[in-house]
């Protein structure tokens, strides 16, 4: 059988964890492409053999990428109109008038 552990270290300290039979990993808290988009994780895994000496392992890097999804409402500044057109002018009658 093997085990999963990791040595994340870095900026994924903390934020993932790893099941050590299945070798899921997954999250600890919510991620935020806005502060940052990557993760390097290394993960190492082992075969467990009863003889210690005996047990092997490997490592290998995994790259996380963090989607962005849009989790900021839209800001729209008040807009205060310069002029009102109405209905049944025509835009000519408000354009400026250049004098040569």
């Amino acid at each position: 059988t093997l085990s999963w552990s990791d040595t994340f270290g870095g900026n994924a300290t903390n934020m993932f964890k790893i099941d050590e039979v299945s070798g899921l990993i997954t999250t600890n808290h919510v991620l935020d492409r806005e502060l940052v988009s990557s993760f390097t994780l290394w993960v190492v895994a082992r075969d467990n053999a009863a003889i210690v000496e005996q047990q092997r392992s490997s490592t290998t890097s995994v790259l996380i990428v963090v989607d962005d999804v849009n989790d900021n409402d839209p800001v729209v500044s008040s807009i205060t109109p310069s002029e009102v057109v109405v209905e049944e002018e025509t835009i000519e009658q408000h354009l400026p008038k250049v004098l040569l």
